[in-house]
């Protein structure tokens, strides 16, 4: 696996130990070895200025003495465009110590405070039809937009207010960096593309020709990035989800409690444009619905329909339940015990992978941590979308990980969260699922030996 961070320095100079920290911490963590897990740091502003290369240190204690060095630039300006040409042509290459050609997953890690004072778009296009994964974290002044365009997917976009604050992320960082494949950032890539319908002609066939050898060394822009080139043994043993080809089981939990009346209707509407993008069929996709409020009710199993179109027409027939309490704790232990069951219809003991996404506008009044540590137990994978009366520690106690936490100001408008939702439905693995779990559960000190970690296998 190769990281490489590209790190903005126009804005920087107050926040830039936190920053220098962050990038300690998530590199302490990380297998370091010229063998194993490569890594770069590039800073930019006016130009971009490698700190060291890929290839410059073999072992990470010299990597972590050199980030210990690092002093912030300055510079007037904020080309972000030239600077990811920059590690296209010169850090993502052999010469730059990458093994690209090798096959070994490509990341960067651009961190900048502000928007590019030149042009991104392309530069990080040609970034991506090099095979390379890059993620983005901006502050408040960061471009939206921008971020958008240079990151893998909106997935891979992080948000801070201020860079001081970007140790927050750490965790976050942690289970995509670990655990994507270089397969599965091609499909995620060709995916994205192939959804932009502003998307040039030339650019679209120069992806087509690029992505399936993944790897020409000669494409015009890249940017500054803080760059991370890691073997793992284990990623290439995992299974790579085929669009159209996978068997999946999704289960929508939805809080059907009275506060959630005015917005029912926008949940209604953006579950049905999830399930419109899926490969439904009894031996594909299978969906289910259940909403609970004081106690859980099933809509519709997994087993209940056996096309898309009976599934669409069941979520048009779906009414707001109501009631007064919001039991997401029981609600959880019933789609455990009764819906991610054979009699359910799931294919859970087939190792079909199995998602659940929780929709719920505020805190659960029942005990949510143990319902939850039972569910991720079966090896399902939960998502967690919550409002701003939702309690975040909840979500995250019933989420697979934090990565997997959605909120927005008003479950009204949810639909915005749609397309970060394509993503990991289409293309986390069981295998994914499983050390994810694993890699948090083994992270939790506290956690009761009554559930031992063996019990996923």
């Amino acid at each position: 696996m190769l990281f490489s961070w590209l790190m903005d320095q126009k804005e920087m100079r107050s926040s830039f130990p936190s920053v220098q920290s962050f990038i300690s911490r998530v590199v302490e963590k990380l297998d370091v070895g010229s063998d194993k897990v490569r890594v770069s740091v590039v800073q930019y502003s006016d130009d971009p200025r490698p700190e060291f290369l890929l290839n410059s240190h073999s072992n990470k204690q010299d990597v972590m003495d050199a980030i210990r060095r690092l002093r912030v630039k300055g510079g007037r300006q904020t080309n972000t465009g030239e600077a990811l040409s920059y590690v296209t042509k010169s850090v993502f290459t052999i010469n730059g110590g990458s093994r690209i050609q090798e096959g070994v997953p490509q990341f960067l890690i651009l961190l900048t405070a502000g928007k590019s004072t030149d042009d991104v778009r392309r530069a990080a296009l040609a970034l991506k039809h090099t095979g390379v994964a890059p993620f983005t974290i901006g502050s408040r002044d960061a471009d939206d937009e921008e971020l958008r365009q240079i990151s893998l997917s909106p997935d891979y976009v992080f948000r801070v207010d201020d860079l001081r604050n970007v140790g927050t992320l750490e965790q976050r960082l942690e289970s995509p960096l670990s655990t994507l494949t270089r397969d599965q950032v091609v499909q995620i890539q060709r995916r994205i593309l192939e959804g932009k319908e502003a998307l040039s002609v030339d650019d679209r066939n120069s992806f087509d020709r690029n992505i399936p050898s993944a790897y020409s060394s000669d494409l015009d822009t890249a940017q500054g990035t803080w760059v991370l080139d890691t073997v793992n043994a284990e990623q290439e043993s995992i299974s790579v989800c085929v669009p159209g080809a996978v068997k999946r089981d999704v289960v929508f939990l939805v809080d059907g409690s009275e506060k959630m009346r005015s917005s029912f209707p926008s949940v209604q509407s953006f579950i049905s444009r999830v399930v419109e993008k899926l490969d439904v069929g009894s031996d594909k996709v299978r969906v289910s619905v259940v909403q609970y409020s004081d106690d859980p009710r099933p809509e519709f199993l997994l087993n209940s329909h056996s096309n898309k179109q009976d599934v669409m027409d069941a979520i048009r027939r779906l009414r707001v339940k109501g009631g007064r309490q919001t039991n997401t704790g029981e609600a959880l232990s019933y789609v455990t015990k009764s819906v991610f069951t054979i009699n359910g219809g799931s294919r859970i003991q087939e190792g079909v992978p199995q998602f659940l996404i929780l929709l719920t506008a505020g805190k659960s009044t029942d005990d949510v941590r143990r319902a939850a540590l039972a569910l991720k137990h079966t090896g399902v994978a939960p998502f967690t979308i919550g409002s701003r009366d939702a309690d975040d520690e909840e979500l995250r106690q019933i989420s697979l990980s934090p990565d997997y936490v959605f909120r927005v100001d008003d479950l009204r408008n949810v639909g915005t969260l749609e397309q970060r939702l394509e993503s990991p439905l289409s293309t986390l693995t069981r295998d994914q699922v499983v050390q994810i779990q694993r890699r948090i559960l083994e992270g939790k000190e506290a956690l009761s030996v009554e559930y031992p970690i063996e019990s996923y296998y």
